[in-house]
């Protein structure tokens, strides 16, 4: 199976979905940061034992991504092991989001801590060709985006 990697611009979000969206990008830096020692120390980690304001979905993509950092490090593939920053995006899998078309415009619908949210998207050539793929008729399709 192939895997295509979009990376999707928001297209003008309002100040109070931007404030929501930085919330929970730092909240999922410090949540990958706080997997990661636990995970050096050898600690089994799930969505019940992590204490974040964050999904669960999202919650166990900061445990993977801090999986990742910490076995590339034993294997040597990594000198040191990161310090996540705030930098790092959150990202959105086919759990917890969607993609709309409405009057031939593509927007993402995704769920946050503080409801669902609907936003537009820039609509570059990778969204015009991959987004009708990643529709509810397509579901075989893996998907995962980041911002």
């Amino acid at each position: 199976m192939a895997i295509q990697t979009i990376f999707v611009q928001l297209k003008n979000p309002s100040k109070s979905k931007q404030k929501q969206w930085l919330y929970e990008q730092q909240e999922f830096v410090s949540t990958v940061n706080t997997c990661v020692k636990r995970i050096i120390n050898d600690e089994k980690l799930s969505s019940k034992n992590v204490d974040a304001d964050l999904k669960a979905v999202i919650k166990n993509e900061a445990i993977r991504l801090a999986k990742k950092a910490v076995s590339d490090f034993k294997e040597q593939k990594a000198k040191i092991i990161p310090t996540f920053k705030n930098s790092l995006g959150v990202r959105i899998n086919d759990q917890n989001w969607s993609n709309v078309e409405k009057n031939g415009r593509w927007y993402i619908s995704f769920t946050g801590n503080h409801g669902k949210k609907t936003l537009p998207v820039m609509e570059s050539s990778g969204v015009k060709t991959f987004f009708p793929w990643l529709t509810k008729k397509h579901n075989d399709c893996r998907r995962t985006i980041s911002f």
